[in-house]
């Protein structure tokens, strides 16, 4: 284990309690490998693949809870939390922690340090098992391992519910779209405004008739910044903002 590790940021109840121990994952997991498992409709148990849940199989290969890492394809270095009885594809790792070892810690430590950076390979990007048991992991007290990883579950669960709050908005405005625009074929909307029930129909128009249209000019990838700074405006492209430029 390699010493002289501590963070910028501590809790207070931490501040003296020495240099954190660095690790590396294959001495904290039992093991470290690939999946067996193979979909199959007439499963009752969840299949996890690359990007989690793809399906079901037939095999309750995995009891507990356990990090799955995307070995191979676009999505190499991906983490994936599961838990209960579920089976894993050829094409992700699973790491069997340690009992003693705290997996949200861990899980965290890996998310931090950015797996798919771990990935090579230019025709099938790849990450492999061995990869991963040599990568080193900074570790405090078992204690502060459960402080931190307590503060950043907390803070996942208010991203998963400003997230689901975004998506049940998103759901509201598709849904009010559809009635506060006529149908095609329509020249009324079905739903409208109490001001405007009585205001008549819509009157069709091509686009060309109301704006002007041209194609931006072209600018070089090196004249782009991705900070804002004095002189510079915004940037836009095919799929929006893409940065800041003097042009």
């Amino acid at each position: 284990m390699k010493k002289g590790l501590v963070p910028t940021l501590r809790f207070p109840e931490f501040r003296d309690a020495g240099e954190w121990e660095e690790n590396p994952l294959g001495n904290v997991c039992s093991t470290i490998s690939s999946g067996k498992d193979k979909i199959d409709s007439n499963g009752d148990f969840d299949l996890y693949g690359s990007t989690g849940v793809i399906g079901k199989t037939l095999n309750d290969s995995y009891h507990g809870n356990f990090i799955l890492v995307a070995r191979v394809g676009a999505n190499a270095g991906l983490l994936t939390r599961a838990n209960g009885k579920f089976g894993v594809t050829d094409n992700t790792l699973v790491t069997v922690l340690k009992a003693s070892e705290k997996i949200d810690f861990i899980y965290y430590s890996l998310d931090r340090l950015g797996l798919n950076k771990m990935v090579f390979g230019s025709g099938q990007p790849l990450i492999t098992g061995g990869q991963l048991k040599s990568l080193f992991v900074n570790f405090p007290s078992p204690e502060e391992q459960q402080k931190i990883a307590d503060c950043l579950s907390s803070i996942d669960e208010l991203v998963t519910a400003q997230t689901q709050k975004i998506e049940a908005l998103k759901a509201q405005k598709k849904g009010l779209m559809q009635q506060l625009f006529p149908a095609e074929g329509e020249t009324v909307p079905q739903l409208r405004f109490p001001e405007f029930r009585d205001a008549g129909e819509w009157a069709e128009k091509q686009l060309v008739g109301v704006c002007k249209m041209q194609a931006g000019k072209f600018v070089r990838a090196s004249e782009i910044k991705e900070q804002i700074n004095d002189g510079l405006h915004p940037c836009y492209g095919g799929n929006g903002l893409r940065g800041f430029t003097k042009t």
